[in-house]
C-alpha cells in the first residue's frame, strides 16, 4: 500500500490540488441527478441513525 505524507506535499502544489478538486466537485454536484442521488443517500443515512438512536 502506498502511503502519501501530505505534510511533505508544498503548500502550492496542495493548491493546485484543492483546486482541481474542487472543480471536478462542483461539476458533480451541478448535474441535478447527482444531486438527487446524493440527497437520497443523505435521507437513508438519516433514517439509519434515527434507527440506532431508538435502539
Amino acid at each position: 500500500m502506498v502511503q502519501i505524507n501530505i505534510n511533505a506535499i508544498p503548500e502550492a502544489d496542495m493548491n493546485v490540488m484543492a483546486r482541481g478538486l474542487l472543480a471536478s466537485i462542483t461539476a458533480f454536484y451541478e448535474d441535478p441527478e447527482n444531486m438527487r442521488r446524493f440527497q437520497e443517500w443523505e435521507r437513508q443515512q438519516e433514517e439509519k441513525n434515527r434507527k440506532i438512536e431508538t435502539v
